[in-house]
């Protein structure tokens, strides 16, 4: 967070509180991958969302526009709502699946305690697992 500020500081940036977690959800999940490098991801991250900022502003009329630049969550990931649509895309996901329902309520009791940890603030990546395998013919699990 603090290189994040630093960074939005030096470049005369601002992010809503609101961004900023989407900012570091996503600097969260990049730390995984190899040659992680922190600033230079807060880099990366602020020109993608300049980018977005741009874009999303010049649909603004010049009287609408805000003279500072303010980031907002979309800035920093178009699809940061994802999650808030999760349990309709787990039923699409599992509606050609006959005879394991038990699997799809063990999937929705997992959105659900994702939701508890992340409204608590704490990384449900730690607590529960997120990877699965499904094995069999197509439609059955």
């Amino acid at each position: 967070m603090s290189i994040l500020e630093l960074k939005l500081k030096d470049q005369d940036l601002d992010a809503t509180d609101a961004a900023k977690k989407v900012a570091l959800s996503i600097l969260s999940r990049s730390r995984n991958r190899p040659h992680f490098g922190n600033a230079g991801e807060v880099e990366n991250l602020i020109s993608e969302a300049k980018s977005r900022c741009m874009g999303r502003r010049a649909a603004l009329t010049l009287a609408e526009r805000p003279i500072d630049v303010l980031f907002h969550p979309e800035d920093f990931d178009p699809d940061h709502a994802r999650g808030e649509s999760g349990s309709s895309n787990l039923a699409k996901i599992f509606e050609d699946v006959v005879g394991r329902e038990d699997v799809f309520e063990k999937m929705q009791h997992l959105q659900e305690v994702v939701r508890a940890y992340r409204k608590n603030g704490i990384d449900p990546a730690d607590q529960i697992p997120t990877n699965f395998v499904f094995s069999g013919p197509p439609g059955r699990l």
